[in-house]
């Protein structure tokens, strides 16, 4: 009986395996079938390309290739003039590799390039300037044209940056107009405003500088007068001619001053100030203001005072000379010395003698006179005349010896 059971057990496991062999080769064969129907397909499509590529090859070149426009992706780049480019599209947002989104400045309607971070230089992008706490960007060498990035002018002493012509505006250097003997500087274009440089107007056919806002003073550029009712144009400061004056002037309303830098005067915080920081004064030379190296030392040896004219100071003879032939004295007004004519006249009038001290001539009691009481005589540059000089020194030991004796009664009451 268990004979018989095991043998029954025995037969059903062989039957089992023979319906799984069988399964599995079903599926082979199934599997084969799909691959050999793909095969078929690719190589009835083989044949269709080819006899479309031969098709093709009989229409005239210019049909091939706007079929190629057409059938390739191009470059979804729109320039100014709304001409589409034409390049094959690379990147996924549908551009070349020209004109791919990485390459322009991530701010909101900009056009300009990626310098760096994803922006352009006006938004942030480029590298820093490498010196502590400097965030302008780098010029060359790793650092701003401030800290070095940029070569200088080669004059001894000039520390502006060098351009064009090897040497700085100053000095020489810079653009100038390219029109036959004009020796103004290039605003745009290869030439000065006279003869066309510059960016012209906007409106159409109008051929003029542009003033300001894109336009001309004729199609409403430029600056208008800020005075209430006034239809001028403006100049420097917002203020026309008639209100203001001539020449650029500060930018602070109802000062007539000149624009020294910034915008303003001097007095109104114009100006280019000293490079120290936290120093708010007029910088001289080398950027500094006096007080901190910002000035020409006298030539004489030792001599730590200004410079003034000819590398010395005024001790030294540096002032400026009389301007008559020949003459070494030192002007004291419209250019000469007093014998020459220099100097201010007596404030009396119809005496066109030298004023010697508060306003007048000696003749007119100007000048100084001896400090001794009731004396009327003059004393070149004050004190006692000769007269009283002897009397006052004569009289000094005696108070010395007054005060001593003082001295000494105090310390022994003491």
């Amino acid at each position: 009986m268990l004979l018989a059971q095991a043998e029954q057990e025995h037969k059903d496991t062989d039957t089992e395996a023979e319906d799984a062999v069988a399964a599995a080769q079903a599926e082979a064969e199934e599997a084969a079938a799909a691959v050999t129907g793909v095969l078929q397909l690719s190589s009835a499509r083989v044949r269709a390309d080819s006899t479309q590529n031969r098709r093709v090859e009989k229409t005239p070149a210019a049909k091939a290739i706007d079929n190629f426009v057409l059938t390739k992706k191009t470059c979804r780049y729109y320039n100014k003039e709304r001409e589409r480019c034409k390049r094959a599209a690379t990147g996924l947002d549908g551009r070349c590799a020209i004109h791919k989104v990485s390459q322009f400045c991530k701010h909101p309607k900009c056009n300009k390039y990626n310098q760096g971070n994803g922006f352009c230089i006006k938004h942030g992008g480029g590298k820093k300037c490498k010196y502590e706490g400097c965030e302008k960007h780098v010029q060359g060498y790793g650092y701003c044209s401030g800290h070095g990035g940029k070569p200088l002018c080669p004059i001894e002493g000039c520390e502006n940056k060098r351009m064009e012509g090897g040497y700085c505006k100053a000095h020489g250097g810079g653009r100038f107009c390219q029109h036959e003997g004009c020796k103004k500087r290039d605003i745009g274009g290869g030439l000065c405003i006279s003869h066309g440089g510059g960016k012209k107007c906007n409106a159409k056919d109008c051929k003029k500088v542009d003033r300001g806002g894109g336009f001309c003073k004729a199609h409403g550029g430029g600056k208008k007068c800020e005075i209430e009712n006034c239809k001028n144009w403006a100049l420097g400061g917002g203020i026309c001619l008639e209100h203001k004056g001539p020449g650029k002037r500060c930018k602070m309303l109802g000062c007539t001053k000149y624009d020294l830098g910034g915008g303003f005067c001097i007095a109104h915080g114009g100006g280019r100030k000293c490079i120290i920081e936290g120093c708010n004064k007029i910088r001289q030379v080398n950027k500094r203001c006096r007080g901190h190296g910002g000035k020409v030392l006298c030539s004489v040896p030792n001599c730590d005072r200004a410079a003034q004219n000819r590398k010395l100071c005024k001790s030294h003879g540096g002032g400026k000379l009389c301007k008559y032939e020949g003459c070494t004295n030192t002007q004291k007004g419209k250019g000469f010395c007093i014998r020459h004519g220099g100097g201010t006249r007596c404030k009396e009038e119809g005496c066109s003698a030298i004023q010697r001290g508060g306003g007048y001539c000696k003749g007119h009691g100007g000048g100084k006179k001896c400090s001794y009481t009731y004396c009327k005589k003059w004393v070149v540059g004050g004190g006692y005349c000769d007269d009283h000089l002897d009397l006052e020194l004569s009289r000094q030991p005696e108070e010395i010896s007054r005060i001593a004796a003082n001295s000494y009664l105090t310390s022994e009451s003491v």
